[in-house]
């Protein structure tokens, strides 16, 4: 690949930052690094407002406060007071005697994650809401929770341990945010994480991402989640075969598809069917196509048909009577059966269009 040089344009001012911020670029989060940038401005550091840097930035008070929290922990920055003024505690100052914080309101939430049901979080600590309205907890915040919990502690440990990789402050924050926010059981992570591990995504925001989907469905028990797991992962071993049947490749499958894959799990459609279904679609219409398969499958579990062997002689009974249909009927007569057939391979093509 050509290498490049870039030079940038300083024109007649320039933003100095320090070096170590160069370190912890990969653990800010959007809010963070809108809040450093801005605080390279000498007049915004010589009377900061938390206010008004949020009304600037165009983010909410308690995420600049949290963003100052951040990069005084990765010790990049301090606060001092201004001369002449009395020393008085800021808002983002650690407290001397933290107070258990009131739950978030329901307008703080992430849009896509339904606020937890509990009403208060478990450890006692002065909390930060990031964007989404879940907890930024600082490296203090951490360590005292964690001496605290020794059950959370270990959770950690062997999160990281699932995955082979130490968790970076982000990371610790979104699975403290899981079991602290959410109160979800430590166990529940811990099987979470296994889970992620087997399907090859080791990886935080995927815990995170499926944990929250899985939240926002009711399913925030072990129990529960044991039996979730399971159809995913059958879903995972269907799809699978369905690759193979279709050449589907490596491609993700689409929230549509997924959805199909699903809901042959809750059939209990075996492999063997899902194939002879898989045949008929592409004799019908010239490819495999989800949706017809999915109405075959469907007609056939209306029908009682749970087996290969079951579906293979419905079929040949049905032929049997096509056939049979055909040869008594008169020439300018139609097959019923056909003009049903043909009639769900256009509402197919205009659903699939």
């Amino acid at each position: 690949m050509k290498k490049l040089k870039i030079d940038l344009l300083y024109g007649t001012e320039v933003l100095a930052l320090p070096a170590a911020v160069l370190e912890k670029i990969p653990q800010a989060d959007e809010a963070e690094l809108k809040v450093l940038l801005c605080l390279c401005d000498p007049q915004t550091r010589a009377a900061f407002d938390t206010e008004a840097v949020a009304d600037r930035l165009g983010l909410a008070p308690e995420a600049v406060t949290g963003a100052i929290q951040f990069w005084r922990g990765a010790g990049v920055l301090r606060k001092s007071e201004l001369k002449g003024q009395p020393a008085t505690e800021t808002d983002f100052d650690e407290p001397v005697t933290p107070a258990p914080a009131a739950a978030p309101a329901a307008s703080e939430a992430a849009p896509a994650v339904e606020a937890p049901k509990a009403e208060t979080p478990r450890a006692n600590v002065t909390i930060v809401r990031s964007d989404d309205g879940t907890p930024h907890y600082t490296a203090e915040e951490i360590n005292r929770i964690f001496a605290e919990n020794g059950e959370l502690s270990g959770m950690m440990d062997e999160c990281q341990n699932i995955f082979g990789k130490l968790f970076n402050p982000t990371e610790i924050n979104k699975v403290m945010a899981l079991t602290e926010y959410f109160r979800l059981d430590c166990e529940y992570i811990l099987l979470l994480c296994y889970y992620c591990k087997k399907i090859g995504k080791a990886s935080v925001p995927y815990l995170d991402k499926l944990a929250r989907s899985l939240y926002n469905e009711g399913i925030d028990n072990v129990d529960a989640l044991g039996d979730r797991l399971g159809e995913l992962e059958a879903a995972a071993d269907l799809g699978g075969y369905y690759r193979t049947l279709s050449g589907a490749g490596k491609r993700s499958f689409t929230d549509r598809e997924s959805k199909f894959l699903s809901q042959w799990v809750k059939w209990s459609v075996k492999p063997e069917v899902l194939k002879i279904a898989y045949e008929v679609s592409v004799d019908a219409t010239g490819a495999p196509s989800m949706p017809y398969i999915n109405k075959v499958l469907s007609n056939w579990k209306e029908a009682g048909y749970t087996t290969a062997e079951q579906v293979k002689s419905a079929m040949e009974e049905y032929k049997q009577k096509k056939e049979s249909r055909a040869a008594g009927a008169p020439n300018n007569s139609f097959a019923t059966d056909e003009f049903f057939e043909a009639a769900l391979k256009r509402s197919l093509a205009l659903h699939e269009g």
